[in-house]
């Protein structure tokens, strides 16, 4: 079975459901199990179906043997189909950004020859904009910036190729592989400098997400405050200018933009009031498992905002920076959502900044249990050796009631055998390494040994006195 019928029966179970009666004849030219007929009456009323975006069903088609052109022509009317765009609307009106499969159909469409759908989608698009909605605005802002880099468009054609050879093949695409930009950029060359002015005025709006691509210039998933980068003029491969006159200064554009904000207050609130609307919502709502687009920004936002109200001491980056709005019990409430928010387990940086936190913000006694419990989820992975000297640096400054109490623990599971000092040495972090990940492989199998953040945290008693309120919600 191929990958792109692993996708299509993955993401579509009504493929594998088509009456008998609704087939046609020639089964080849079936997308799955439905006849074209029948997969267009599934499109608008099955939700799962709108996960199969054109070349996925044409790739379908053509595995199964399928050299209709007229059957061919037929799917892409699906997607030509003016009732399509009503599926893919902004329900949320805090929606910030555009659907991955409304802009994939579109994209896929043009590269097919049919302008229409995409240009359609990007007057919608800029018209809820032009409204003056923060969400729309951001959303505007979030494709012209990052959803249609050409980083991102050599990432998705390669997919493309990957998934869709037959089709590449059959419809002549190969061509797309030797465009530098984005296929959107070609039939909107100004959607970056319009992007530009809506996100700043989403972000004087109040809006979290628009105020971090504003002022920091990066994804809400992937603010970093506390981390000072190169400023560079034409970002070549690996952020290295290919400018030899480039101003190669370390800078941190969020810190300059920020701490000349006159309601810098303000704004440090909007990060932490959305993002913890989004990971509340998610915990009360029973979510877990598998991290969504919208809490994985959240989740960061929040650890971003505990680092902007410590002036990075609770940061893995070096350095302090400080941004005039310090606060203790603000920035343990960004760690505390940070560490909570569903799905999220599978990230280091926080539960061993949180670890840390624990160990070094209270005066209960039991921290150093919890600090030492944290620290397994957060600790030296096998495969991220780029980033063990870090969490070298960052063990070291823990206490050593606290290291003394990890490798009590590590002893009483076989993963550590010197002698319990309190020292964190090569022993210490082999076993910690070994710890980790196995708990990183058994998904939960054994909670008393392996401890998961997100809302499977708040399922240990002992950890709720340093969550505050977020452990009230469960």
């Amino acid at each position: 079975m191929t990958k792109s019928i692993q996708i299509l029966v993955g993401t579509a179970c009504l493929l594998a459901t088509a009456l008998s009666n609704q087939a046609r004849a020639d089964e080849s030219c079936n997308i799955g199990a439905h006849s074209v007929e029948s997969f267009s009456q599934e499109y608008f009323v099955n939700p799962q179906a709108r996960h199969v975006s054109p070349l996925l069903a044409l790739e379908t088609m053509l595995e199964n043997g399928c050299r209709d052109e007229d059957e061919f022509a037929r799917v892409i009317e699906i997607y030509l189909d003016d009732r399509v765009a009503d599926l893919y609307q902004r329900d949320d009106p805090k929606a910030w950004r555009v659907d991955h499969i409304w802009m994939l159909i579109g994209i896929e469409m043009l590269m097919l020859g049919h302008e229409a759908p995409l240009r359609a989608f990007l007057d919608t698009a800029r018209a809820d904009a032009e409204s003056g909605d923060p969400g729309a605005m951001t959303a505007f802002a979030y494709l012209g910036r990052y959803q249609t880099e050409h980083w991102d468009w050599t990432d998705q054609f390669r997919a493309h190729q990957q998934n869709y050879p037959q089709s590449i093949a059959h419809f002549g695409l190969e061509e797309w592989s030797e465009r530098d930009a984005h296929p959107i950029r070609s039939i909107a060359p100004r959607l970056r400098n319009e992007a530009d002015a809506f996100v700043e005025r989403a972000s004087q709006a109040g809006f979290a997400p628009a105020h971090v691509i504003h002022l920091a210039g990066q994804r809400p998933a992937s603010f970093t405050p506390c981390k000072t980068r190169s400023s560079i003029g034409g970002a070549g491969l690996f952020g290295m200018s290919d400018d030899p006159d480039a101003d190669d200064t370390p800078t941190n554009r969020f810190f300059k933009s920020f701490v000349d904000l006159p309601d810098r207050e303000r704004v440090a609130r909007d990060l932490m009031d959305w993002s913890r609307d989004v990971i509340r919502a998610g915990i009360t709502g029973g979510e877990t498992g598998t991290l969504t687009p919208d809490m994985e920004a959240a989740t960061n936002v929040a650890k971003a905002y505990a680092e902007i109200r410590s002036n990075c001491a609770l940061s893995i980056e070096n350095g302090t920076l400080d941004f005039g709005v310090e606060d203790r019990d603000e920035a343990a409430t960004g760690m505390h959502h940070a560490v909570a928010a569903p799905g999220i387990r599978y990230q280091w940086e926080p539960a061993l900044v949180y670890a840390l936190f624990v160990d070094q913000y209270y005066d209960s006694p039991d921290r150093h249990y919890a600090a030492a419990r944290i620290l397994q989820a957060g600790g030296y992975i096998e495969s991220l050796d780029f980033h063990n000297e870090r969490v070298d640096a960052v063990i070291g400054t823990f206490s050593r009631e606290t290291v003394r109490e990890a490798q009590r623990i590590m002893a009483e599971y076989g993963y550590y055998t010197a002698a319990i000092d309190g020292i964190p040495g090569p022993n210490f972090r082999n076993g910690l390494m070994q710890w980790n990940d196995e708990c990183r492989l058994d998904f939960g199998e054994n909670p008393q040994k392996c401890l998961r953040l997100g809302p499977a945290l708040l399922d240990h008693e002992w950890v709720h006195p340093f969550l505050g309120d977020v452990a009230q919600l469960r």
